[in-house]
């Protein structure tokens, strides 16, 4: 059996089958072209080196006043980083916070609090901008929020089944884009979205491997795997993003995989939201 390089498979479900039939039939593979590389965002791509977060915010504010979506979900990111990073803590609070994080983020924080002390403001006003002009990360990141608000205010009946419909639509059209960063905010929706599940937990460290397949960054020093070890405690001396991921899942020998497989989807932009519930119905049930 050979896979069909540039044919849209008919389901995420059908092209994981046909990777199991190779790998237990022994039958060499051609594997499925990856597809055009992940999108990049100039000021994305800024957020995670800039030192100073009022240098940065003067210098994308042009762009993002004359529409640049991309500069407009810059801004949200740099306010609402310091929005959280600079609200009243308590003292347990700060306590499980490494010095050097909390370092870090005044570094950030301190100058851009005065230069724009309306810190939530900006954040939601650039957020609304990036939402309206269909800015990917922005997309992803309402679906979040709005399956956080629903788990949060126990939201039921009509209302719960709207919300989510608006949700996972915007989701699914985020994820058409090939951007690694909207692969990685699946993981924080899936337990809203299939309520119950016990196939979600696995879910949850697939979407993890098929942004590191994506091309996310997943190293040791990853900033996400930072996040894990530092503030959840939750990582292993030396492991990279990809072995948490499969050490959270239990190390299924399918994982691998199935990760390719979406992976591979998202990169041709082939995905509907009958290919989203895929991803955590198609598993095996743990």
């Amino acid at each position: 059996m050979k896979f069909r390089p540039n044919v849209a498979f008919a389901s995420f479900a059908l092209m994981c089958a046909e990777l199991l039939a190779a790998a237990t039939q022994n039958l060499p593979a051609t594997p499925p072209d990856p597809g055009p590389a992940p999108v990049k965002y100039r000021w994305q791509q800024r957020l995670p080196l800039a030192p100073n977060y009022a240098q940065l915010v003067a210098e994308a504010r042009p762009a993002a006043q004359s529409g640049d979506a991309d500069a407009q979900f810059a801004l949200h990111v740099a306010f609402s980083f310091c929005r959280d990073g600079l609200r009243k803590r308590s003292a347990e609070e700060l306590r499980r916070f490494p010095d050097a994080v909390i370092q870090d983020m005044h570094r950030r924080c301190d100058a851009l609090a005065v230069q724009d002390p309306d810190l939530a403001g900006e954040a939601d006003r650039w957020f609304a901008l990036a939402l309206k002009a269909g800015f990917p990360r922005a997309l992803a990141f309402a679906a979040r929020d709005t399956a956080g608000r629903i788990e949060r205010e126990k939201t039921g009946g009509g209302e719960r089944a709207k919300a989510l419909a608006v949700a996972r639509s915007r989701l699914v059209r985020a994820l058409r884009a090939n951007d690694p960063g909207v692969t990685f905010v699946v993981p924080n929706t899936l337990h809203v979205f299939f309520p119950g599940d016990r196939r979600v937990k696995p879910a949850i460290s697939l979407w993890m491997l098929a942004a590191c397949e994506q091309g996310l960054e997943c190293g040791v020093n990853a900033a996400w795997m930072r996040d894990i070890c530092n503030m959840r405690r939750d990582c292993r001396d030396g492991e990279t993003g990809i072995q948490y991921a499969q050490r959270a899942a239990g190390n299924p020998v399918w994982l691998p995989a199935r990760a390719r497989a979406l992976a591979t989807m998202l990169r041709n932009s082939r995905f509907d939201e009958a290919a989203f519930a895929e991803t955590v119905t198609s598993l095996p049930i743990p």
